[in-house]
């Protein structure tokens, strides 16, 4: 079986959370003999990965922007498509199934059934039109309808959760969707040299007690979606009244965002004491830092699956998210973490509640019992999420297509009804 999956990232480029998500499809699929032919446009130009049952080809054709003009993205798709049939054809290596990924790579699955006559499987990690509303964002109209021809035309949709299976059917009820959770590898043990790196960012400090200083995280990209505004009024509302708590904001994301919340948290005075924002760290970093915390916090506006929240678990940390998307279905709230509510304003605004934020908390920093019951729930719900399962899932998909015969629906994988 010959699979050619389309995305704008792989390891080692990764933006989000799709590039975590192939990295481990990939790794899962690879003890099941399929041969796999990344295609990667858009990230620019990289090294090829050729491997023994693996291909990934980075492709960023060469356009001057007047020519690009306002037809940036399609022209961008329709040449990658061309580029990438080109190399298929040239080495006699047509695919059996087109695996793309939202919105951003289904024009040119398109363009590539067209020519082949392959069925496309398209992961859906989120439904953007849906919810951009939320941070006050809206959906340019070519992205509207490239998801919404995803939805109703693709051979088959695999939804990153029960909640985004939902979405695709809202859109097109007739959708062939399927859910398969995204899967995780497990941390490694903590490397002493990240370990020392992350405490020349964020070093131990002492209160008054004698205790240290308790380290509140967040962890992923700085973007408006991800709701690290109202975390930073949260934990400015805390340090009015307590001074043993300090939070470590691990990531970057677009300048202008990144840089708001960077000029928030210096310019306060609680804020520019008690904030450190290290930048974005790297995987052994990041276990190094969840080694060292007290409380993990997602505390997203819209969140498909969540990496950050399987990871944060995984680690042990205790975990507060909110109540929203894939969260709902990961993190059992009062067992494997906490939930806060998120608001939903007549114009499809969102906004968490600062206090309600801050109170969950400090309900797990000051209730050490119950933040180690969570902790250890966590651990083993995350356990749950394995890359091999995902692997076995999404090639019963695969074959199900392949084969009308065979039905992935005897192999566990949830169909949204």
């Amino acid at each position: 079986m010959h699979i050619l999956i389309l995305a704008h990232e792989f390891p080692p480029v990764v933006v989000g959370g799709i590039g975590t998500y192939l990295g481990q499809l990939a790794n899962g699929l690879a003890s099941e003999g399929v041969r796999l032919s990344f295609a990667i446009g858009g990230s620019g130009l990289h090294p090829s990965i050729i491997e023994a049952n693996r291909q990934v080809h980075f492709y960023h054709p060469k356009v001057d922007l007047l020519t690009l003009g306002s037809e940036r993205f399609g022209l961008f798709s329709d040449l990658i498509a061309d580029e990438v049939a080109h190399r298929c054809e040239a080495e006699q290596s047509i695919p059996d199934i087109i695996h793309c990924n939202n919105w951003f790579t289904f024009r040119c699955a398109h363009r590539l059934r067209q020519r082949w006559g392959r069925p496309i499987v398209s992961t859906v990690h989120s439904l953007e039109h849906l919810f951009t509303r939320r941070w006050g964002v809206d959906t340019l109209a070519f992205i509207v309808e490239l998801e919404r021809e995803l939805c109703r035309s693709s051979n088959l949709v695999i939804g990153v959760s029960q909640s985004v299976a939902e979405d695709v059917r809202r859109v097109h009820a007739e959708s062939n969707v399927i859910v398969i959770h995204n899967g995780a590898a497990p941390w490694p043990r903590v490397d002493p040299k990240a370990y020392k790196e992350v405490a020349g960012l964020c070093p131990d400090e002492v209160v008054d007690d004698g205790s240290l200083r308790k380290l509140i995280i967040f962890a992923g990209r700085l973007v408006p979606q991800k709701g690290l505004r109202f975390l930073l009024h949260a934990f400015r509302h805390i340090c009015t009244s307590r001074d043993d708590l300090r939070l470590v904001v691990a990531g970057d994301g677009p300048e202008d965002h990144a840089e708001a919340l960077r000029e928030f948290s210096t310019s306060d005075p609680i804020l520019a004491s008690t904030t450190r924002l290290v930048g974005k760290l790297d995987r052994a970093q990041l276990r190094a830092l969840y080694a060292r915390s007290a409380v993990a916090v997602v505390p997203s506006l819209y969140e498909p699956f969540g990496y950050a929240a399987i990871e944060a678990m995984a680690a042990g940390v205790p975990l507060v998210v909110s109540r929203v998307g894939g969260l709902v279905e990961i993190v059992q709230h009062g067992q494997s973490g906490v939930h806060v509510e998120i608001q939903i304003d007549s114009d499809g605004y969102a906004r968490i509640d600062a206090d309600e934020l801050a109170a969950a908390i400090v309900d797990l920093v000051d209730d050490p019992a119950k933040a180690q019951r969570i902790s250890e729930a966590g651990r083993a719900r995350a356990a749950e999420f394995t890359s091999a399962r995902m692997a076995d899932l999404t090639l019963r998909a695969y074959r199900s297509l392949l084969d009308p015969s065979y039905s992935p629906l005897s192999s566990n994988v949830a169909r949204c009804s």
